[in-house]
């Protein structure tokens, strides 16, 4: 019940501002995840659920404490897991993550994760043209999105 809440939240007040996940793709992913949360191993996928836990967990209008702090629990765990991957999902819970601190005060941990996260964004190329890339159309879309969203955040 807590995360189908946090799932509705998050796609009715945070995405509208910061398209960082496909809909259709994270939907998938949490259907997976609820189908067999134990099978669930995939550091990436992990930190991408329960950030999104998090963010709207704690945005609700009666945040539950005890959920959130073991979200937040889980995606830190994973994040750091993954934090040296130069990959698109990395960047994405490094946004994700980016707008958690930023929710909660937590300054310090958003400066190191937009650090990171904006070295990333330059190592991946979504600085660039994207035209230059030979990435299928939604790849395009979710590279131009995640760049944005981070350049919002990083203001």
């Amino acid at each position: 019940m807590f995360s189908d809440r946090c799932i509705n939240i998050f796609w009715q007040e945070h995405a509208p501002l910061f398209p960082v996940l496909h809909k259709p793709t994270f939907l998938r992913l949490y259907e997976e995840y609820i189908a067999n949360p134990e099978q669930m191993v995939d550091d990436q996928k992990l930190a991408e659920l329960h950030l999104v836990f998090s963010i709207a967990g704690f945005s609700s209008d009666l945040p539950d404490k005890e959920h959130i702090a073991r979200c937040e629990e889980q995606w830190r765990r994973s994040l750091n897991a993954l934090l040296m991957d130069s990959t698109l999902g990395t960047l994405q819970c490094l946004v994700l993550a980016c707008l958690y601190c930023s929710q909660t005060g937590k300054y310090k941990s958003l400066q190191t994760y937009k650090a990171i996260a904006v070295g990333l964004a330059q190592r991946l190329g979504l600085h660039q043209s994207q035209k230059r890339f030979s990435y299928g159309a939604l790849t395009i879309e979710t590279r131009k999105k995640v760049f944005w969203s981070l350049y919002t955040v990083d203001w």
